[in-house]
């Protein structure tokens, strides 16, 4: 965790506020990938543990049914709760301010691709998660007003999105600077508030 990041400390706060355990990773430094020497991989941001998660109601019942299939949650062969490798992605609420944008969700390709294989490295019951918190400076919510987090005098909120989900709906967002995104109606539609998916 980068003690200067206020997004990182906000959600290690939230997460204590939870209490859920929660595990900040080294993140200055970059693990050399046996197989390549001189490739690294960038390293995601938290280890949490949660004994169960929660589909929201956006979610169809058959997508629900699916993704927790694919997240390995009730399999009666994964007794072990799921332990969630997060990479978080600290966002405005709106962005810009002669033209406000909200729900802006775009990561580098880089963190889908080093997420995905450190979910791979891991193996079972280890699943890939980014976080949007949202540093809420507009009168519009993203939640209600009372499920707001405050956090050294700044409102937030907390947005989960599976990595599986992420890579099954993203679209190229720039070439030049190697980004994807989710368009913004699929966002809102699987993008869950962390204290609903945490339960």
């Amino acid at each position: 965790m980068k003690k200067n990041n206020q997004y990182e400390r906000a959600f290690e706060a939230y997460m204590q506020f939870l209490g859920l355990p929660c595990l900040a990773t080294r993140e200055q430094k970059r693990n050399l990938i046996d197989e390549n020497p001189d490739d690294s991989l960038k390293n995601f941001d938290f280890i949490v543990s949660s004994h169960q998660i929660s589909a929201p109601k956006s979610w169809s019942e058959s997508e629900g049914t699916n993704y927790l299939n694919e997240l390995s949650i009730g399999k009666k062969e994964s007794s072990l709760p799921p332990i969630w490798l997060i990479d978080i992605k600290g966002r405005k609420f709106p962005s810009g301010f002669k033209s406000p944008q909200y729900w802006r969700n775009w990561i580098a390709e880089e963190d889908l691709l080093c997420l995905t294989r450190w979910e791979s490295f891991f193996g079972l019951n280890f699943h890939g998660l980014f976080v949007f918190v949202y540093d809420v400076c507009g009168p519009k919510l993203p939640v209600p007003e009372h499920r707001l987090f405050t956090f050294e005098g700044t409102r937030y909120a907390f947005f989960a999105v599976p990595l599986i989900i992420y890579r099954d709906h993203k679209r190229n967002l720039s070439q030049q600077w190697q980004t994807v995104t989710m368009p913004t109606d699929l966002f809102r539609k699987y993008a869950v508030s962390l204290d609903e998916f945490f339960k």
